[in-house]
């Protein structure tokens, strides 16, 4: 009866050890796959444009991550790209119309991309970005872009005309993502950095310009000594003692 006992106390406790062993294998996998960075397939999640082009397999498309940043503010933006050679350039910006500006230093940033590619041999290009009107002005032009954005239409159609191979692809990405959505897709890491860089440039330019701006004046009243202070020429504040 002691030994019927004791084989089962070992038996239970074989079975319990059995499933704890597997439960933490179980967890190992689970974390492996969720810590391993997974490269999305470019044609599902970031389609192409309409116009189905097949390269040629000795031509090797240059893919531009282009963005902008704006202030509203200071109405003042910058805007630049990156290139897949290594190439990289962000340009200051001033808008004609304020009131679009920050759209404005987007249809920008494709402008330098695609000077970048007249100054250099570069017949197929793949222009990501995360701006709608940039996407409409490639794809679907109207009649009145020409009027609204006529800098972008000419550099465009000079690039067209410059060859008649030329080709232009834009592919729409999503911005301003997450650490683990960057880990987990390669086109979107890279339009991170782009993102990253000209938002730093910008909000530098606008720190310099305020440190420059600022103004301090003096004045004397008989009841009193008054420091004021302007900003912009905007806003003051007095200060007594």
């Amino acid at each position: 009866m002691d030994d019927l006992f004791v084989f089962i106390i070992l038996t239970i406790f074989f079975i319990v050890k059995l499933i704890i062993v597997f439960k933490q294998h179980e967890k190992k996998i689970i974390h492996n796959n969720k810590c391993e960075p997974k490269l999305c397939n470019p044609c599902d999640q970031h389609p192409k444009s309409i116009d189905i082009v097949k390269f040629d397999d000795q031509i090797v498309p240059l893919i531009y991550y282009i963005d902008g940043s704006y202030s509203h503010r200071m109405q003042i933006g910058h805007s630049g790209f990156r290139a897949s050679d290594g190439s990289s350039a962000v340009h200051c910006y001033s808008p004609r119309y304020p009131r679009r500006g920050s759209t404005e230093s987007e249809v920008y940033a494709a402008c330098l991309a695609i000077q970048h590619a007249m100054e250099n041999p570069y017949t197929t290009l793949i222009i990501r970005t995360d701006n709608s009107k940039v996407e409409q002005l490639l794809r679907r032009p109207k009649d009145k872009d020409n009027r609204d954005y006529s800098f972008f239409c000419q550099i465009l159609n000079e690039y067209r005309q410059e060859n008649e191979n030329n080709i232009i692809q834009v592919e729409r990405v999503r911005g301003h993502t997450t650490r683990y959505e960057q880990n987990q897709c390669e086109i979107k890491r890279e339009f991170a950095k782009t993102d990253r860089l000209v938002r730093k440039k910008n909000h530098r330019y606008i720190r310099q310009q305020r440190i420059k701006n600022e103004q301090y004046h003096l004045y004397w009243y008989p009841q009193c000594y008054t420091l004021t202070y302007y900003r912009y020429t905007v806003s003051q504040y007095n200060l007594y003692f």
